[in-house]
């Protein structure tokens, strides 16, 4: 494939992108899409995505990076850049910031989750204990028709 038959965009995502796993998202929907490039945290909240492929692709992966799953809430996809590729990038690759920033990015996710997991737990006992009744209430109907 030539890189004349590839574009380059530059992507911005907004809304809760970031602490909830979306940067692993977006690399595995770029591989399976064989899109090549970086997604990053910006300081500003939103994630950047710097990507080369096919024009047809581009459009794939843009409709699926507009993630709305589990606690990922994308708000915007903006592709704020297009040029002619370049051909730098060999796979999609994320791109980590400093060690505790990416240990609380990945500890946020967790926590999330735990409290989810948490609620779930606490409803199915709040469920299990209205379906309970008394031994001799359930009993009673069928020594009465006996």
């Amino acid at each position: 494939m030539n890189l004349t038959d590839l574009v380059r965009a530059r992507i911005i995502a907004e809304g809760d992108v970031q602490k909830v796993g979306y940067r692993d998202l977006v690399q595995s929907m770029a591989t399976s899409l064989g899109v090549k490039g970086f997604v990053e945290n910006l300081k500003n909240g939103s994630v950047q995505i710097v990507c080369e492929t096919q024009e047809e692709a581009l459009k794939k992966f843009i409709k699926k990076i507009k993630v709305e799953e589990d606690f990922i809430r994308v708000k915007k996809v903006q592709v704020v850049e297009t040029s002619t590729a370049t051909g730098e990038f060999e796979y999609f690759d994320i791109k980590y910031g400093p060690l505790e920033y990416e240990l609380g990015e990945a500890l946020g996710p967790l926590i999330k989750y735990a409290g989810a997991i948490l609620e779930d737990i606490r409803n199915m006992h709040r469920e299990l204990n209205a379906m309970r009744t008394d031994p001799k209430e359930a009993t009673a109907g069928i020594r009465g028709s006996i």
